[in-house]
């Protein structure tokens, strides 16, 4: 989700470079406050607002009568689309702009792989929500040496093959990235 916001954001300044618009600095403000926040606060206080105005909570996304709800997914892949090639702006401007800004998600899509499978370990816990981060964590507090050391090894492994990944694929986007 990060990357959605961050992502058009960064073209918007890129696009926009030194020209100090209102825009830049509310993104630049967006941005800070969203760094400086705890992400188990904002997650709590995202709960609350999305319980007083919708009158949802997270907890009802994992009961069975969302389990068979359907994905709309030829919208996704129209929109991806859309996305992909920057439509909308003039390419003069924005495609080297988006060409750079791949860069730096790509890199953090390879991070991203272990927190798929750990989850965020304190989020997961004042939520009570039901990933892997609360067992690893109940692992470690039991002294369960045996479950601890499998799920540091799993997730080390997808941090490494998660690196290879992004790594190629920085290099088949950017050409001025070669291995030699």
């Amino acid at each position: 989700m990060p990357y959605v916001v961050a992502l058009p954001i960064g073209i918007y300044s890129a696009v926009r470079q030194y020209q100090y618009t209102f825009g830049d600095h509310f993104f630049t403000v967006i941005s800070f406050l969203g760094l400086s926040i705890p992400n188990f606060l904002l997650a709590l206080v995202l709960i609350v607002i999305g319980f007083f105005v919708f009158d949802q909570v997270p907890g009802g996304l994992f009961s069975s009568e969302y389990a068979a709800a359907p994905w709309s997914l030829g919208k996704v892949l129209d929109l991806l689309a859309h996305y992909s090639g920057c439509l909308g702006a003039d390419s003069d401007d924005v495609s080297p702009s988006c060409r750079i800004a791949l860069n730096p998600f790509i890199t953090g899509i390879g991070f991203a792989f272990p927190a798929v499978v750990g989850g965020e370990l304190i989020v997961s816990i004042v939520l009570n929500l039901p990933t892997t981060g609360p067992v690893l964590y109940d692992a470690v507090t039991h002294h369960d040496a045996f479950l601890a050391g499998a799920m540091v090894m799993l997730l080390s492994t997808l941090l490494v093959v998660g690196n290879l990944v992004a790594d190629l694929t920085l290099a088949w986007v950017d050409p001025r990235i070669r291995y030699e």
